[in-house]
């Protein structure tokens, strides 16, 4: 399991995810250090939670790979959907175990020269209406999702462990508060960090190194196709990708898998390897 938040504002949109992997249902750590964060263009961050391979491969470079020609926001999650629909309906595990989800958020555009409007997804066979885990897998997966109206401060989704209802409370009235006064994506970000490092703190199914993923509205182009990202905190001018470690002064920046136009970048690593 894993926690992945994934909010946007009216301007901005963020995702911020742990990097463990566990055995189940041991709970023995097996990796803190796997990635769950695709950037899909300059448009849609994508994260899962649940298998940590899908067809012989990493899930985020599955993901990738399936999303790879897509060419709008909606052709991903419904791709997304029913190929996941597809291949998990062939795994020989238990329901138990093909329990899955994906979180996405971003900017949709509903045809061209339309206005962007923000939108928040998540894509499951395991997901009830509230968004709580069922005991076992559904056959079919099943997207649900959320375009932020011109009146919504902010919209958010929540994938992966239970998060304890007192961070829940204070995320959800602090992301609220940042919407209205409009702040800028460092304080979203540094929001669900802190969240997120927070539930880490009491729960071992949580890694505490963490990526940041964000895209500025004032960043998309008209056309997507698009796919430049830079390593740094959130900010306003470009999307942008920040590795944040546990370990004080760790001189390695990581980074997600990042897919356009039939292209895919994955294992980004900067610093003195």
């Amino acid at each position: 399991m894993t926690l992945i938040i994934a909010t946007v504002t009216q301007n901005h949109a963020v995702l911020a995810s742990d990097r463990r992997v566990v055995e189940l249902p041991s709970g023995r750590v097996l990796d803190d250090d796997s990635n769950k964060t695709v950037l899909w263009c300059d448009r849609l961050i994508i994260g899962y939670t649940g298998l940590a391979q899908v067809e012989g491969h990493r899930t985020d470079l599955w993901i990738a790979d399936t999303i790879s020609t897509c060419r709008s926001a909606s052709d991903v999650v419904h791709v997304l959907r029913d190929r996941s629909t597809e291949v998990f309906g062939r795994m020989p595990y238990s329901n138990s175990i093909k329990r899955h989800a994906f979180v996405g958020v971003g900017w949709s555009m509903n045809a061209p020269g339309h206005p962007l409007t923000p939108l928040v997804f998540t894509i499951s066979n395991a997901l009830d209406d509230s968004g709580n885990w069922k005991a076992e897998a559904d056959e079919h997966f099943l997207s649900r999702g959320s375009l932020l109206m011109p009146r919504d401060a902010a919209g958010w989704a929540i994938i992966g462990q239970r998060l304890p209802q007192p961070l829940s409370l204070r995320m959800t009235r602090t992301l609220k508060r940042a919407g209205r006064h409009n702040v800028g994506p460092m304080t979203v970000g540094q929001i669900v960090v802190e969240t997120l490092q927070d539930a880490a703190a009491t729960n071992p199914n949580i890694g505490p190194d963490l990526m940041l993923a964000s895209i500025p509205r004032s960043s998309v182009k008209l056309k997507s196709g698009t796919l430049i990202y830079i390593s740094e905190p959130p900010n306003s001018q470009r999307p942008s990708f920040w590795y944040i470690p546990a370990r004080l002064n760790f001189p390695i920046q990581m980074g997600p898998t990042f897919v356009c136009s039939g292209a895919i970048v994955t294992d980004f690593r900067s610093g003195p390897l």
